[in-house]
């Protein structure tokens, strides 16, 4: 197997997912032959890792996964004599297999993409033709946003042969509309750590991490940024905390420097609405700390526009903490009596505000989602359904 990744040894989002699944595929068996990602580290999976020496493409995502590409398809070339049609490549960014799909299409190699982030863009032009911009730096965010959707670069797309990977039958969907077959679209959800995400004393965790014990905790994780819809929940907490003054609002994630105008406009919504007391902004937090952050938590909320299918929604589920989150955030994971149309924060606060005065409901639905998470998301399982994915696709293009 052949990786192709942006980033690979990151705690976080598609590159711990790329770095999961392929230690368990090793167990079953399949051998890493090589890495390909930008940031450099120690390895301890045999894998031979090639750093992208400048700095400048950090900047460039579009670049760096276009010369990442180039570089799998050289490699590829050198250790297919070898390995011949066997070495299956596994890119997971949709960059990467727009740029390197003609490459591999010529060398006939096993050619899967597991698509991590948003499909599409949907949920938030909704937004933009909702919501007014708050600053002029937001009509650069909303052209970015659109840059790094699948329907942006459909035309690259639609050389590749391979198959697709997508984390939700929404996801599936989205990928089959834009004119991809229902044979090259395979679901697989991401998986989660189980004996890391798994519930303890909720009551401890809260003195550990110095939150107040006599309140109901909120938690959300999430990059602070518009398409979370951070602004949302504070005006759903307007309700709330009029509803249920113990509501206590956590928010676990950072800001990106170029985004504090938005920081600055949540801030002058918690101040409009009388409710900084309610909230905490904790700024980035180590992995490790999140298992107890979730467990903490009396209720997880995720308001996004657009997700494709997001981890700390599984990593909450497996926590036994139950879960409110928008349309856009919800993926598979969700019941639709847990899940809300996107930006309607009447809606967010009504949702949040029963569970919250109903903690015997609070408690069943968290043990339902824990009995999900064991059931489905292990990695030992998404990793061998992952397997049967590579022998098919090997299979039928050998026959």
């Amino acid at each position: 197997m052949l990786i192709v990744a942006r980033y690979f040894w990151s705690d976080f989002g598609e590159a711990n997912s790329a770095r999961e699944l392929a230690t368990e595929l090793v167990k079953l068996g399949v051998e890493l032959v090589t890495v390909i990602h930008i940031l450099e580290t120690k390895d301890n999976t045999g894998a031979i890792s090639i750093r992208s020496e400048n700095s400048l493409l950090k900047r460039l995502p579009q670049m760096a996964s276009y010369l990442l590409s180039k570089r799998a398809a050289r490699i590829l070339r050198s250790i297919q004599e070898d390995l011949g049609n066997d070495c299956v490549v596994h890119c997971h960014n949709l960059f990467p297999d727009a740029f390197l799909g003609n490459e591999l299409e010529r060398r006939r190699a096993p050619f899967v993409t597991t698509i991590h982030g948003t499909t599409t863009m949907r949920g938030e032009l909704q937004r933009f033709i909702k919501e007014k911009p708050v600053n002029v730096r937001e009509l650069s965010y909303r052209l970015g946003c659109y840059g790094f959707s699948l329907d942006a670069i459909r035309p690259f797309l639609k050389r590749s042969k391979g198959h697709f990977i997508a984390l939700s039958a929404r996801n599936a969907g989205d990928i089959m509309r834009q004119g991809f077959p229902a044979s090259r679209v395979h679901i697989i959800p991401n998986g989660v750590d189980l004996e890391v995400y798994k519930p303890y004393d909720s009551y401890n965790a809260k003195k550990q991490l110095n939150l107040p014990v006599d309140k109901s905790v909120v938690l959300t994780v999430c990059a602070i940024e518009p398409r979370k819809g951070l602004h949302v929940l504070i005006k759903a907490a307007n309700s709330i905390v009029r509803d249920f003054p113990e509501a206590y609002f956590v928010i676990v994630g950072k800001v990106s420097s170029n985004l504090w105008w938005y920081v600055s406009y949540l801030k002058k919504l918690l101040y409009k609405f009388n409710l900084n007391d309610h909230f905490r902004f904790t700024g980035f937090v180590a992995k490790k700390d999140l298992p107890l952050y979730m467990n903490a938590a009396d209720l997880f909320t995720l308001p996004s526009y657009a997700e494709g299918a997001p981890l700390v929604i599984a990593n909450a589920m497996a926590c036994g903490c139950p879960v409110v989150a928008t349309e856009g955030a919800s993926a598979d994971y969700l019941p639709q009596y847990l899940t809300v149309s996107n930006g309607d924060y009447n809606e967010l606060a009504q949702k949040i505000s029963f569970l919250l005065l109903n903690s015997r409901m609070r408690r069943s639905i968290g043990k339902e989602m824990r009995e999900k998470a064991l059931n489905e998301f292990s990695w030992a399982k998404i990793a061998r359904r992952t397997y049967t994915l590579y022998e098919k696709i090997i299979n039928d293009d050998s026959g």
